[in-house]
């Protein structure tokens, strides 16, 4: 990664008021995975700017800078070791975790809540805030509506009209070799010229062709419609001698610029720009910019760069990271389920000679979280009802209680860790992603690896357009709970042995899978006979208010019906055993001098076919 040295000494070492946040933290570097350890973390004084984030060499705000962070494509979580003042920055290209602590757990929420902030996409959030607020207060339209530009100018606001994707394909011609005997390798690099801050933006650059003097680039480049273009943009266009690979060891051949308005304007829909070398004076060759039109089918626009490619093949490839693949893909709910998107485009030539365009795009998928989000919200609402279903049992002997206490402490347990992790998933923004290096985070346990979707579309000369929609994602495991050969099959298996050896008392409650899922039917069954039975009483009686004798007939046998059916659910073995193991478990039966339930209990009360009484 380049970067100004100077610069961003400059940025790190301006007055207080000047940065976001600053504070002393302890820090430390750890491999993907490490619980942070307090003792190997260095005092340091931190400094955040924008995404920037800086580690000065001393813990004195006069200190210099050592170490710089970007802050993208990262998640900010609290770390995993317990300490509630401490937080981890992992980053999502696999780089090594920043270990942070903070002097209080105070100080440490603030500090993660900030760098949850300092990021390109809560920067755009604001400022697209700051849009609406603007309409809205101007009495227009809101930003980004189709009356937006003829709005903005009653206003007074000066607005950009709003171009088209723009998107265009390169090619080089007759390139000047630093030696007769070399044998070029091109790559081009696009960047963005701002006038009126006379700076240059880097953009994107090709892939590197081998071995020739004429490259056809495969990869090709585009401006998305949000991207902030206008007719009067220029674009500058770099080509270099790539050695042996190695961006080090490239060499200069020569550049050109060109403005969005010329390619547009365009009757060809192509320009043919000369390459200057650094002192502007000698030719160094010829590029080719060719626009794109991606919803016409051209039948040989660019037959002649083809031609000149000397045997490379005519796939052309473009690449955005900002925009849909089709227009028709921007429609709201769309955009509400899919960020991100990652688009790509290719042109194959056929046998006759036509060029048939396929589209693919890939994106993160929004309801990665949102499922899981409301499925745990599912889980502690199922688990909060056991937990009443228990406490409604009544007054219970001291065994039977002291098991039930312990039943509820373990369900207490579980939802706490259930809303800990909903809280956690609460707070974070950004990606809808999540990659196979946090597959063991514990707050994205819950959360699918690697979900994205992907949808190709094959346009083709007088043929039916086709679509393809693909979703890919990782094999589910739970990686945090320890997941590892033998599966989780292992880990239910060794569950109900758990169970079963826990302890003498905790085996005569014991139900094994079979009987579970038995008991399960018995109760769901109970409690779709139940209101059924209280609505066909409930017809009965109006029909015996209003004394009709055919109304009685028909309430009568459907509640007939319905109440054969719950007394043969109710004559299962397992509601029976259920209900005497209650009866035993009560403290009228224990002072009556019965036998409790435990090792001794008989079998024919307590343990039926190895099962205890109803949850």
């Amino acid at each position: 990664m380049k970067f100004n040295a100077a610069q961003l000494a400059f940025l790190s070492g301006g007055p207080s008021g000047s940065y976001d946040r600053e504070g002393r933290l302890w820090a430390n570097r750890l491999a993907p995975g490490d619980a942070g350890n307090p003792e190997d973390a260095k005092e340091r004084w931190c400094r955040l700017r924008g995404n920037l984030l800086f580690l000065m060499k001393k813990p004195g705000q006069s200190s210099e800078a050592v170490e710089v962070f970007v802050l993208e494509r990262c998640h900010v979580v609290p770390s995993s070791d317990g300490d509630d003042a401490a937080l981890v920055i992992k980053f999502e290209s696999r780089d090594r975790d920043l270990y942070l602590r903070a002097p209080s757990p105070s100080d440490c929420t603030s500090w993660i809540s900030a760098l949850r902030q300092a990021n390109s996409e809560r920067l755009r959030n604001r400022i697209r805030q700051l849009r609406r607020l603007v309409m809205e207060i101007t009495g227009n339209a809101e930003t980004g509506s189709p009356e937006r530009e003829g709005a903005g100018a009653g206003a007074g606001a000066v607005l950009v009209p709003k171009l088209p994707k723009v998107e265009f394909s390169l090619a080089c011609r007759e390139l000047c070799t630093p030696a007769p005997e070399r044998h070029l390798n091109v790559v081009v690099h696009i960047s963005v010229v701002n006038t009126q801050e006379l700076s240059l933006a880097a953009y994107s650059c090709t892939e590197v062709v081998e071995g020739t003097r004429d490259p056809l680039f495969l990869t090709g480049v585009t401006f998305p419609p949000e991207y902030p273009l206008s007719e009067d943009t220029r674009v500058k266009l770099t080509v270099y001698d790539v050695k042996d690979k190695s961006p080090e060891t490239r060499g200069f051949l020569g550049y050109s610029t060109f403005s969005v308005g010329d390619l547009l304007k365009s009757k060809e829909q192509q320009l043919t720009l000369s390459l200057r070398t650094s002192d502007g004076a000698d030719s160094a060759g010829v590029v080719v910019v060719s626009r794109l039109s991606m919803g016409e089918m051209e039948d040989g626009g660019v037959d002649h760069v083809a031609a000149d490619a000397r045997g490379q093949t005519c796939t052309l490839v473009c690449e955005s990271l900002h925009g849909t693949a089709n227009d028709k893909d921007s429609s709201p709910l769309v955009n509400a389920v899919f960020k991100n998107p990652v688009c790509k485009v290719y042109r194959f030539q056929t046998v006759d000679c036509k060029w048939m365009l396929v589209r693919e795009q890939m994106a993160e998928c929004t309801l990665s979280f949102n499922i899981p989000k409301q499925l745990l919200t599912l889980y502690i609402q199922e688990d909060m009802r056991r937990i009443q279903e228990l406490k409604d049992l009544g007054e219970l002997s001291p065994h039977w209680d002291h098991l039930r206490k312990e039943v509820i402490a373990h369900y207490s347990q579980v939802i706490c860790g259930y809303q800990e992790t909903l809280t956690e998933l609460n707070k974070l923004t950004g990606s809808s992603f999540k990659p196979s290096c946090s597959k063991s985070e514990k707050y994205l346990e819950f959360i699918p690896i690697n979900l994205h979707t992907q949808r190709m579309q094959v346009t083709c000369p007088k043929k039916t357009d086709a679509c393809y929609d693909v979703v890919t994602v990782g094999a589910p495991a739970a990686h945090f709970q320890g997941f590892k050969s033998g599966g989780l099959q292992r880990l239910l298996s060794r569950f109900e042995a758990e169970k079963k050896n826990f302890s003498t008392a905790y085996q005569c409650i014991y139900y094994s899978p079979e009987h579970t899922a038995k008991a399960r039917e018995v109760l769901s069954s109970v409690a779709q006979l139940q209101p059924l039975i209280c609505i066909q009483a409930d017809q009965l009686l109006r029909a015996a208010q209003l004394r009709s004798p055919d109304l009685l007939k028909g309430a009568l046998k459907s509640l007939a019906d319905k109440t054969e059916q719950f007394v043969h659910a109710l004559k299962d073995e397992l509601v029976k055993s259920a209900l005497l193991a209650l009866h035993t478990a009560r403290p009228g039966y224990v002072t009556e001098g019965s036998p409790a339930v435990g090792n001794n209990t008989p079998k024919s009360a307590a343990r039926p076919g190895e099962d205890g009484p109803a949850p």
